[in-house]
């Protein structure tokens, strides 16, 4: 990871208790917060964006898993383009 790289930080809401997938997701090197008692903080040091961070729950096999929603933060600086319809 270079020096200018933040490292990007993920949201879990586990749908069932699982420790499985916590053990998984620490194993992997993802460091884990709980917020709530069904909902997890998750970054990992090598992951500073949400393509990263899909490839290394793809890996896990947890990105469509049934057993947890995952929310990816939005970037403030994404450009966000609005469809105008004229009338």
């Amino acid at each position: 990871m270079r020096g200018d790289e933040v490292v990007m930080k993920l949201r879990l809401h586990l749908l069932r208790r699982d420790e499985a997938i916590t053990a998984l997701l620490r194993h992997a090197g993802w460091h884990l917060e709980a917020t709530t008692p069904n909902q997890l903080a998750a970054c990992h040091p090598a992951v500073t964006g949400e393509r990263e961070a899909r490839r290394h729950l793809h890996e896990l096999g947890l990105l469509t898993s049934a057993a947890l929603r995952i929310e990816f933060p939005v970037r403030p600086t994404a450009k966000r383009h609005l469809l105008v319809r004229g009338g």
